[in-house]
């Protein structure tokens, strides 16, 4: 849709300081308003179909779910953090963030002993 705006699909040239650099003219705006109505039928009858399956909601249910003192011990930060009840950003918090780097390293043994091909591609 982007594309159709300005001609690249990242939007480049499109915004500037204070606004856009053109305006659409009526019809690229139905052009617009249409596809984007047709993509909201699409996704909306996919999503629909997806939560009326009593198997995909057994998948979903708990998954992703992170304790507060696990989002602590593993160092999360960000939107996941966030999303587990740490208030906690990088961005504002560089350098007091202790990484769990011993976390890493017992992973990286279990992988070994496990799995030498899949360790041997990990970086060393």
């Amino acid at each position: 849709m982007t594309a159709g705006i300005c001609g690249n699909r990242f939007g480049r040239g499109l915004v500037c300081p204070g606004g856009v650099n053109w305006d659409l003219d009526p019809a690229a705006c139905r052009g617009l308003l249409d596809r984007l109505r047709a993509g909201w039928r699409d996704v909306k009858g996919a999503v629909d179909v997806m939560f009326a399956s009593p198997s995909v909601l057994d998948r979903l249910t708990g998954t992703g779910c992170v304790s507060l003192r696990t989002a602590e011990d593993f160092g999360m930060v960000g939107v996941a953090a966030r999303a587990c009840g740490l208030p906690r950003d990088a961005r504002r918090l560089a350098g007091e963030i202790q990484r769990p780097v011993f976390l890493v390293q017992a992973f990286l043994e279990d992988v070994q002993h496990v799995s030498p091909p899949a360790y041997r591609s990990w970086p060393q």
